[in-house]
Formats: C-alpha cells, sequence, structure tokens
C-alpha cells in the first residue's frame, strides 16, 4: 500500500511540475504551443482549464504526502487522526476556492 502511494506522489510531483512550466508566465500558455491559438475560443479559456488540472494534480500530491507522512513515521493515533483530518480540510477548501468559483 505504501509503494502504491509514493508512485502515485512520485508521478503526481512529475506531472505537477510538467504543468507549472507550461504555464506561460506572458499570459500565452497552452495557446502559443505550435501556433495552436487559433483554434481555441479564448485562450483565457484555455488557462482556466490548465490551471483547473495543474490545482486537481497538486491536490492529489498534498494529500498523498500527507498521507504518506502519516503512514512513514510512528505517531499516535490521535495525532495521526488530525493530520488526516486536517488534510481533508485543507483540500476541501482549496477545492471550493478554485472549483466552486462564479465568474
Amino acid at each position: 500500500m505504501i509503494a502504491f502511494f509514493q508512485i502515485l506522489q512520485t508521478l503526481s510531483g512529475l506531472l505537477l511540475i510538467l504543468l507549472v512550466l507550461i504555464h506561460s508566465p506572458k499570459g500565452d500558455g497552452m495557446g502559443s504551443i505550435g501556433g495552436a491559438a487559433q483554434l481555441f475560443s479564448s485562450q483565457k479559456g484555455v488557462e482556466s482549464g490548465l490551471n483547473k488540472i495543474t490545482s486537481g494534480v497538486s491536490f492529489i500530491f498534498i494529500y498523498v504526502s500527507l498521507v504518506l507522512g502519516y503512514k512513514l513515521t510512528e505517531l499516535t493515533q490521535i495525532i495521526g487522526s488530525f493530520i488526516i483530518l486536517g488534510g481533508v480540510v485543507f483540500l476541501v477548501s482549496l477545492f471550493k476556492k478554485f472549483f466552486m468559483r462564479t465568474e
């Protein structure tokens, strides 16, 4: 079980690095890759989608990191439960912030 979480953490970490590097500091983003900006109705939509994917992968990475931290250390049951609960509350609040926005 721990090996599964370690593999998931490694893959999500590498994917997160790739997604962050795809973001353009000038706002061009994915629309500038291969001159495909004309294919999309708006770059804002593309960037919004990329932001949602990046935040989703970061949620997975953070949660797996919390689970591995709990599993690999010799914490008491109560402290470990608070860590997992805190991680879930943190992830839910981030999810609400990024995905439940009204624009």
